[in-house]
């Protein structure tokens, strides 16, 4: 029987086992990619939980020849409670999880490169070989196969992985099965994934309703350049326009790509950055309130004043007399 621990590039390139019991293994990242745990709990044969938490410190390219392709069709998917990840496939595809998002895949081949936008990562993972799955499903709980099929079909419809917002009721499991590792509870952690799963067998045609667009490695590429050049020119006139122009990105993809990658908009994250910088500089500069709107984007004080109060209930003058 075909082993998916065996088969991860996750748990045997960057990690080794620390501790193993018969509810759960726990891995330590190693120090030259991180640092940080994830825990591994049995919950029936054939699915597993994984609780991740840890930093990475770099992007991590998959070259192990060894570790290429799992040995069956896997099943995964992903609740991210905190941070951000990019996953790479070899098409080029990005898929973006964020905090609220689930990220779900269905098929044969390992992780090609993954980089934590937000080097502190938490998030929740239900995974296992399907056959396995549908098996042991099919003898405890009498579950006909076509309702995994028919799952299956629902997420791979796009044969490379699928994003859509959380629910409520999805995001009350994930809390609850977050709760149940922080406490050590193996009885209710296994009682919540298989709850949690049940769940998305029967309502993921439903829960489509939220999916994420996903994009290729050059637009990530561009909008990471963007955001790179907004804080880089905090103090100039920016328009969206001027923007796409200058790295020929369309303005729909923009805007989109941007608020799934930094969760606001382009505009509410420049001024999240000029104010910032403005409070900075009352702080620990002698500028006059008018240098430091200028210095901040602002044709004037009064509308930087005004930007500023909106964003920290206090005008900028009082920010003054308090440093």
């Amino acid at each position: 029987m075909p082993s998916i621990i065996k088969d991860s590039f996750y748990i045997n390139k960057i990690a080794e086992l620390v501790f193993e019991n018969e509810h759960y293994q726990t891995y330590k990242i190693l120090p030259q990619y991180g640092r940080g745990i994830f825990t591994i709990h049995k919950i029936i044969p054939g699915l597993n939980l994984a609780y991740n938490n840890f930093f990475l410190k770099n992007k991590l390219v998959n070259q192990a020849k060894d570790y290429q392709w799992f040995s069956d069709s896997l099943l995964k998917i992903n609740y991210c409670i905190k941070g951000k990840m990019f996953a790479y496939n070899k098409a080029g595809r990005v898929c973006i999880s964020n905090g609220g998002t689930s990220s779900y895949y269905y098929g044969t081949e390992n992780i090609y490169a993954v980089d934590h936008f937000e080097k502190h990562y938490e998030s929740i993972t239900i995974f296992g070989y399907m056959s396995q799955i549908i098996n042991t499903f099919t003898a405890i709980f009498n579950i006909k196969e076509q309702v995994f099929i028919d799952f299956i079909n629902e997420i791979n419809v796009g044969k490379e992985f699928m994003v859509i917002k959380s629910n409520s009721i999805v995001m009350k499991l994930v809390n609850e099965i977050y709760e149940c590792c922080n406490k050590n509870n193996p009885e209710n952690i296994k009682l919540k994934t298989i709850e949690l799963l049940f769940y998305e067998i029967k309502n993921i045609q439903r829960n489509k309703n939220t999916v994420e667009q996903y994009y290729n490695r050059t637009t990530i590429d561009k909008v990471m350049g963007i955001e790179q050049y907004l804080i880089n020119n905090v103090d100039k006139k920016i328009t969206v326009n001027d923007l796409c122009k200058k790295f020929n990105i369309t303005l729909d993809t923009l805007k989109r790509c941007f608020k799934q990658m930094y969760n606001q908009s382009i505009y509410a994250y420049l001024k999240m950055k000029r104010m910032t910088k403005g409070k900075e500089l009352l702080e620990h500069s002698n500028l006059s309130i008018t240098e430091i709107a200028l210095n901040c984007g602002y044709s004037n004080h009064h509308s930087f004043g005004k930007a500023f109060k909106q964003t920290y209930k206090i005008p900028p003058r009082e920010i003054r007399k308090k440093a």
